[in-house]
């Protein structure tokens, strides 16, 4: 009979943050969509551009009366310090668009095509503890939660810090593209939509 498994199962792991975005306006799917697939293979959550090699475990695309429904979820990964396998960053997404519909948008006496309907996207910053159990095979297995909170605890602190920062900057670059309020000095991507210029 088949096991169901929690991939954090028997793995050492703290959830740092999380966040939700959600949006029910025009929006262009495909830009946010790109914007953050970019964002990722810009801080090296993943380790190539290529489909095939993007950490996407799943995809649902339907239509309906009410329109278009699509779930997306991304399974992202990083090794923070170079060389070192006994931190990993972990960056889980989760997307559902409901009820989209193409439209077109007049801006600045053009037509642009956009869809309009409701996007939600779900972000949680995880960072494991010796995700291979390299500490599990030798003379240290009794030591490993004394060796992270004793003598690593510093760099745990950097890390915890260092992946909080990385989930926030993913965050702000999302609601600055959907233009919602960003609590970040520096905006993280251009607005999607131009600033309304006087009419001459």
């Amino acid at each position: 009979m088949p096991r169901v498994q929690n991939r954090y199962e028997g793995v050492w792991k703290e959830e740092v943050t999380r966040f939700t975005i959600n949006r029910n306006d025009i929006l262009h799917l495909k830009n946010l969509y790109t914007l953050m697939h970019e964002w990722l293979v810009e801080h090296e959550y993943t380790e190539s551009r290529e489909d095939y090699k993007f950490p996407e475990t799943y995809l649902l695309h339907r239509e309906g009366p009410a329109g278009k429904e699509m779930w997306w979820r991304w399974r992202c990964e990083q090794s923070p310090l170079y060389g070192n396998k006994l931190w990993k960053f972990h960056l889980n997404i989760d997307c559902h668009v409901l009820t989209m519909k193409d439209v077109e948008v007049a801006i600045g006496g053009k037509k642009y095509k956009a869809n309009q309907g409701e996007a939600e996207v779900q972000g949680s910053g995880v960072l494991l503890f010796d995700p291979d159990k390299m500490l599990d095979k030798g003379m240290f297995k009794d030591m490993k939660k004394l060796l992270y909170k004793r003598l690593w605890k510093q760099q745990y602190e950097m890390l915890k810090d260092d992946l909080r920062r990385d989930v926030f900057q993913f965050r702000d670059a999302i609601a600055t593209f959907l233009t919602i309020e960003t609590y970040l000095p520096e905006k993280e991507w251009p607005e999607f939509w131009p600033k309304r210029v006087p009419e001459s």
